[in-house]
């Protein structure tokens, strides 16, 4: 008796796989990306303004320090000139003084001179008086001498004089350099803001504009039947 044969190996089953799509509703999906940019928007719009609100009002604040320091300054001007008018006057006032006081004293010597005998003399045949040359010397030291002096003062009040006008043309210098620094600086602010705002405005084109543009267009791109 012959053996049984061996039955023939069998090919393994074939097994199908069938990829599922994710089932999107893509209605909900724009509501809510719509809903996201009108949020977005509305974030922007209320950073916006408080932005532009808060702009005025730094613009306000330097507006009026700006012209707070022009009043200043034109009183202080003003303060100046009107100082340096009462140094003038008071040199006058002072030049007057002094020669009122030197015209007194001056008749007083000339009298004290005139009455003394070694310097004149009563020439009674004609009713004359004789000057020496005493008294002509004494007369000619005397007068260099005061000149001197008058030379000396005369100097020494416009030294003080050059000294008051220094001193008020240096403060005048600090002022308008203050006042210059003061103005640079309101204006620097004033740019710096105007380049934040303009910062500002690219950043939330971009953010807002550009990326979320980016993500709606990729999503039509992968499922355009939508």
């Amino acid at each position: 008796m012959s053996e049984p044969e061996a039955p023939a190996a069998q090919p393994p089953p074939q097994i199908t796989y069938q990829i599922v799509q994710p089932q999107v509703d893509w209605a909900a999906w724009r509501n809510e990306l719509f809903a996201l940019l009108q949020w977005e928007r509305w974030q922007r719009e209320e950073e916006e303004k408080r932005r532009k609100y808060q702009w005025m009002n730094d613009e306000e604040k330097y507006k009026n320090e700006r012209e707070a320091m022009e009043r200043a300054y034109q009183r202080e001007l003003e303060d100046r000139r009107r100082q340096f008018v009462d140094i003038q006057q008071e040199n006058l006032e002072r030049m007057q003084d002094y020669w009122e006081h030197r015209h007194d004293e001056e008749m007083r010597r000339w009298e004290e001179l005139m009455a003394h005998p070694r310097y004149v003399q009563y020439l009674d045949r004609d009713n004359s008086v004789k000057l020496s040359q005493a008294f002509v010397d004494q007369l000619g030291s005397t007068m260099r001498l005061e000149l001197d002096k008058l030379k000396m003062n005369m100097d020494d009040r416009d030294l003080e004089l050059l000294k008051q006008i220094s001193v008020l043309k240096k403060d005048a210098a600090d002022a308008d350099r203050d006042r210059f620094d003061s103005l640079a600086e309101v204006d620097r602010i004033r740019g710096e803001l105007e380049n934040q705002k303009a910062l500002d405005g690219i950043r939330h084109k971009y953010v807002y504009n550009t990326l979320l543009w980016d993500k709606l267009m990729d999503h039509k791109m992968r499922y355009p039947e939508c």
